[in-house]
């Protein structure tokens, strides 16, 4: 027993001495302990400095290639922005892309005159002021018909067909419209002049004061179907 007991006591000290003499990091030399010698997975994000760590050699690739796939697309996108385009102009321009220009403005198509609606019946340019008055219409680039000049009918213009406007200088085919004009009716110095889409029938809706009388279609302006 009292070998034991002797025993037990040195074991004891022999502990607590070892326990105290314990290696400090400081005491360890740099770079002498072996990676197999570190416990698997017992190395954590609290030990390690992310900042002094290199980056793995396939996410370097993959940062590139998002990059890149980046910039292509944004290349490819200004390209097609930047694209002009070609081709013949239309509308309101001339010419053709890419440095079309802007149209001019229709010129008028007098009636009566070669290649234009003729007047009907005994219907004519009448004078306005001693000077002739030509009757005469165009439309411009917003697609409005305009209407101007002054004409009489020897047998009387009322309910009688001055001109017809061809098509594409029309109203829509189920539109008579009526415009207040100045003319020498039997009412007083207005009148109506109606234009009827369907044919392009111009003439005057009121009765004048005489077979002589004159219509002045000055003014008169519509937008034209299609």
């Amino acid at each position: 027993m009292a070998v034991a007991v002797t025993a037990l006591v040195v074991a004891l000290g022999g502990t607590a001495a070892g326990a105290s003499h314990l290696l400090s990091g400081s005491k360890i030399k740099k770079n002498s302990i072996p990676a197999n010698r570190l416990k698997k997975n017992s190395v954590t994000g609290t030990q390690v400095n992310e900042a002094k760590l290199a980056i793995v050699p396939s996410a370097v690739n993959a940062n590139h290639a998002a990059a890149a796939d980046k910039a292509t697309h944004a290349d490819s996108a200004t390209s097609a922005g930047g694209a002009p385009p070609t081709g013949a102009a239309g509308g309101a321009l001339n010419g053709s892309y890419p440095n079309p220009s802007l149209a001019s403005a229709e010129a008028w198509h007098y009636v009566g005159t070669p290649g234009e609606p003729p007047f009907h019946g005994d219907c004519a340019d009448a004078n306005a002021g001693n000077a002739p008055a030509k009757v005469a219409f165009f439309k411009d680039l917003s697609g409005i018909v305009h209407l101007k000049g002054v004409y009489s009918c020897a047998a009387g213009a009322y309910a009688t067909p001055a001109f017809l406007l061809p098509a594409g200088y029309r109203p829509r085919s189920d539109e008579s419209l009526a415009f207040a004009v100045v003319c020498d009716c039997s009412g007083g110095p207005t009148g109506a002049v109606a234009v009827f889409g369907s044919d392009g029938t111009v003439q005057l809706s009121t009765t004048l004061s005489g077979p002589s009388g004159v219509v002045n279609l000055d003014g008169i302006s519509f937008r034209a179907d299609g």
